[in-house]
């Protein structure tokens, strides 16, 4: 036989299933509102942690606003503002790097593929790889690519460049990352 002890506000009365009740024992009772309390306590910190869960949702919301603004505005635009975060390494090699290929900036950060243009990312990219410790897609935020694999294939097309021993406008290209490492030390 089954015995049941029910909370204080509840009439005590026959189960269907043949258990029969008997009179509440005071220590089931309190048994019973300990559990009670515990399980208030339960949903108040549920409660606390759901109106916590809304709050950083409602963060996200509004964050996510910004960045839908940000990336609304021109590629220039955001390419200064990462300026504030990149090393100031970088920005003196894509300037040195600039000069000295005559590349103009606003092609720099175009889909531009004019060919002192493909190569100035190019190197731009190998120089930040060797004296930064930038990641590709730091270098991609900074040179104003959408993702940090064409940054990689840029890298990789200079190497095989450089390996078959290719010139630019008749300087080999050797000569010309020399050059810009030199500019890079006097600056």
């Amino acid at each position: 036989m089954t015995t049941l002890s029910l909370p204080p506000d509840r009439p005590i009365a026959g189960i269907a299933n043949g258990s029969t009740v008997r009179k509440r024992d005071p220590l089931a009772d309190s048994v019973y509102a300990d559990l009670y309390r515990e399980v208030e306590q339960i949903r108040v910190e549920a409660s606390s942690a759901l109106a916590n869960v809304r709050a950083y949702m409602r963060e996200q919301r509004e964050l996510a606003k910004r960045v839908k603004i940000l990336e609304d505005e021109p590629v220039l635009a955001r390419v200064d503002r990462c300026a504030v975060a990149a090393p100031d390494v970088f920005w003196r090699i894509l300037d040195v790097t600039l000069k000295d290929l005559k590349a103009p900036r606003p092609l720099f950060f175009s889909t531009s593929r004019h060919k002192s243009v493909v190569l100035a990312r190019g190197i731009v990219v190998l120089l930040a790889r060797q004296r930064t410790y930038m990641s590709f897609p730091e270098i991609a935020k900074g040179i104003g690519r959408p993702c940090h694999s064409s940054v990689i294939t840029s890298l990789q097309r200079l190497e095989l460049r450089i390996k078959a021993g290719d010139d630019h406008f008749g300087e080999p290209i050797t000569d010309i990352i020399a050059r810009i490492e030199r500019g890079l030390e006097e600056a």
